[in-house]
């Protein structure tokens, strides 16, 4: 696991050559899964949340319940309907959860696409189809 000092570190060292970022990103900006990640976590050290007295202490712990909550936020969007109702305030829900994804793989060190590949593999060879 990575330390709260550590993504700080990690954070400064990641953007210490960067110059002035732009604090939106255009609508066209793509970027993969690892350039996401270091965008995640500018923000959060932007916002002063890996300091050791942050009120939102960067855990393992607090990370897991709040993609948890963020994942129940997505679920209300289904609550007494069927339908998608507002795309736009799902997307907000989504992306808050793929962020707290994002953070607790790199905080805990584990290579989220890596990771997703290999599910992908063993998943190929399962069946849930099958009776017996």
């Amino acid at each position: 696991m990575i330390s709260a000092r550590d993504a700080v570190r990690f954070h400064e060292a990641r953007t210490a050559n960067d110059g002035p970022r732009r604090r939106n990103l255009p609508n066209n900006a793509l970027m993969d899964i690892k350039e996401l990640t270091e965008a995640m976590h500018r923000f959060v050290g932007a916002q002063g949340w890996y300091a050791e007295d942050s009120p939102r202490p960067q855990t393992l712990r607090s990370l897991a319940i709040s993609l948890n909550l963020e994942a129940g936020e997505v679920l209300e969007h289904f609550q007494w309907q069927e339908d998608l109702g507002g795309k736009e305030r799902l997307a907000d829900e989504l992306a808050d959860v793929a962020l707290y994804l994002l953070q607790l793989a790199s905080l805990a060190r584990i290579d989220l696409e890596e990771a997703i590949l290999k599910k992908l593999e063993r998943n190929y060879g399962r069946s849930w189809d099958t009776q017996g």
